[in-house]
């Protein structure tokens, strides 16, 4: 069953209507809570299954859920968040109309990055090496991502090590 938007405010009801090609709308489509967008073959579809509730499905049930300004997890597996295509310039995930600071991926190390004023300000890396973290931060100084690395024993005070970055 679908609905379609029609002259005015009201719909009108069709049966067992497939749909194909490309469709432009010129305003709003509107579908009845409980039904389904379904997205190539119908294993993937988004629904409003309660009022300002949308939830992302797929065939293991529904994995996001969309409320106002929050995105839940919608299963006890957890929800990805895949960030694809961002360089180390140009962050995939920004906040509000920032379009140069925010998480992305490096270009060069394809770890994830904090960047800020499109530069890559912090990384976070999987190095095991010992005297290291998985840190990197941006020296100011030297214009680049430097190693955070652990001072030894009591450098920092009695029961502390200081971090520490390269003097390069």
């Amino acid at each position: 069953m679908k609905w379609f938007p029609f002259v005015g405010s009201a719909c009108q009801q069709h049966k067992d209507e497939v749909i194909t090609g490309k469709w432009v709308f010129g305003g709003d489509v509107g579908l009845k809570q409980g039904t389904k967008l379904l997205f190539k073959g119908g294993n993937h579809y988004l629904m409003e299954y309660a009022d300002n509730y949308i939830g992302f499905y797929n065939s293991s049930g529904i994995q996001m859920i969309f409320h106002n300004n929050s995105i839940y997890r919608g299963t006890s597996t957890g929800t990805k968040i895949i960030f694809q295509g961002s360089s180390s310039t140009t962050p995939s995930y920004t906040w509000r109309d920032y379009t140069n600071t925010g998480l992305g991926l490096s270009t060069t190390t394809h770890h994830p990055c904090l960047i800020d004023g499109g530069t890559e300000a912090l990384e976070v890396d999987s190095d095991s090496t010992a005297g290291n973290t998985r840190l990197l931060v941006y020296d100011v100084d030297t214009g680049s991502l430097q190693r955070v690395s652990v001072g030894a024993n009591d450098s920092g005070g009695s029961g502390y090590r200081l971090l520490r970055i390269p003097n390069t």
